[in-house]
C-alpha cells in the first residue's frame, strides 16, 4: 500500500492494518509524531531538608538538664555517704530520724529527675540524629548505603 503522501513509501503487509489506522494511512515517516509532553522539572535538591537548628539546641538543653540531675545525685549520694559513715561510726545521737528521711528524700527525688532528664534526652536525640541523617541523605546520596531508618536504630 503506498502513502498517499510521498507516495515513494510502501506498507509492509503487516504494517497495512496499523496504515489504515494511522492518519490518512500515511507511512511512518509522513504521520505526525505523536506530541512528547514537555520534560518535567527536576525536584528541588532542598525538597527533603528540614532545619535540625531547634532540635540541636533542644538537646543541648537537655545534656545541661542531664549534668545538672548528675550535680544534685552526686551531692544526695555524698549526704547519704556522710550520714552512713556517722552511722557506722556508733555516733547515732548526731543526726535525727529527719536527718535520714531527707537524705532519702534526696535519693529518690534525683533518682526521678535524673530518670526524666535521661528519658527525655535519649526520646530528642533520637528523633534529632534522625533529621540529621535524612538531611545527609539529600546532601550526598550516594555515600549512604543504608535508609534513614537506620539512624533509629543504631
Amino acid at each position: 500500500m503506498l502513502c498517499p503522501e510521498c507516495q515513494s513509501n510502501t506498507a509492509s503487509t503487516a504494517d497495512a492494518a496499523n496504515a489504515t489506522a494511522k492518519e490518512g494511512g500515511r507511512c511512518d515517516a509522513c504521520a505526525p509524531a505523536a506530541p512528547v509532553p514537555p520534560p518535567q522539572p527536576p525536584a528541588p535538591m532542598w525538597a527533603g531538608l528540614r532545619s535540625p537548628i531547634g532540635l540541636s539546641r533542644a538537646v543541648v538543653a537537655l545534656l545541661s538538664a542531664v549534668i545538672a540531675a548528675d550535680v544534685c545525685a552526686l551531692a544526695a549520694s555524698v549526704n547519704m555517704w556522710r550520714l552512713a559513715g556517722i552511722m557506722t561510726d556508733g555516733d547515732a545521737a548526731v543526726f535525727s530520724e529527719q536527718d535520714a528521711e531527707l537524705a532519702d528524700l534526696m535519693m529518690a527525688v534525683t533518682s526521678v529527675f535524673q530518670g526524666l532528664a535521661y528519658l527525655a534526652t535519649v526520646v530528642l536525640f533520637i528523633i534529632w540524629f534522625f533529621r540529621v541523617r535524612k538531611n545527609a541523605g539529600v546532601f550526598a546520596p550516594g555515600l549512604m548505603t543504608r535508609g534513614p531508618g537506620w539512624a533509629i536504630g543504631a
